[in-house]
């Protein structure tokens, strides 16, 4: 006569999400929430902003003072657009951490994926055609082939992207 086994208590996820200004990675967030994400899982959203100004040492003060105001207004678009999809996802009650980073949007997403120790790395994918992925690079991409996690890459379907606009 065998027992029952006894349910293995489900572990919190730490489901990290790439987010841009882009309506793929708005489809992306809204996908996590209807298809993916659970009630108990912990969402941390990571946007990467370029640095307008990544080798700042010019000693004119005018140029200084330009790059400061710009790389300025960068930061506060990116907080602007992470309390977005905090509120977004705090609505539908996920727990939720935002984080800010500056850098080469690839790089940046790996490293703090493997620093933050990640379950999962849900990202959207902008359709790229093969001639453009081969100039430009993926995101999405360079994730799913550099990350030590699990990499779910969202293709928005025309009437996700409709819904969006």
């Amino acid at each position: 006569m065998t027992t029952p086994k006894e349910p293995t208590p489900v572990t919190r996820r730490l489901v990290a999400v790439a987010i841009d200004e882009s309506k793929y990675a708005e489809a992306a967030v809204r996908w996590a929430m209807d298809s993916f994400l659970r009630p108990d899982d912990l969402v941390v959203l990571l946007n990467v902003q370029h640095s307008a100004f990544p080798h700042l040492n010019s000693s004119e003060e005018r140029y200084r003072q330009f790059a400061g105001e710009i790389e300025g207004k960068c930061t506060e678009s990116s907080h602007a657009l992470l309390k977005k999809y905090t509120d977004l996802l705090n609505a539908k009650n996920f727990a939720t951490k935002a984080m800010a980073v500056k850098g080469n949007p690839k790089q940046e997403i790996v490293r703090e994926v493997e620093a933050l120790k990640a379950d999962c790395l849900i990202v959207g994918s902008r359709g790229m055609n093969a001639v453009s992925r081969a100039f430009l690079g993926s995101v999405s991409q360079y994730a799913a082939h550099h990350c030590d996690c699990p990499v779910v890459i969202h293709k928005a379907t025309p009437e996700e992207l409709e819904k969006i606009q």
